[in-house]
């Protein structure tokens, strides 16, 4: 199965938070591109978290709800 962007993140942080978020609710995320960018310099290009295609739905409703607290 392909996976999907669900989130672009310039702090590694950031990313790798969202991606525990997920996780913890029983969403399969992995976080890309971690090592190309550096906290703080804007880094060459965002940190990823990406899903599995079938989850992405769950996942950005999960983020949007998350984002409104």
């Amino acid at each position: 199965m392909s996976l999907v962007v669900v989130g672009n993140y310039r702090n590694s942080l950031l990313a790798g938070i969202v991606a525990a978020h997920l996780r913890s609710e029983g969403i399969d995320a992995e976080v890309f591109d971690l090592n190309m960018s550096w906290d703080g310099a804007g880094g060459v290009i965002p940190v990823r978290v990406m899903v599995k295609k079938g989850e992405v739905d769950r996942a950005a409703a999960l983020l949007d709800a998350a984002e409104r607290r």
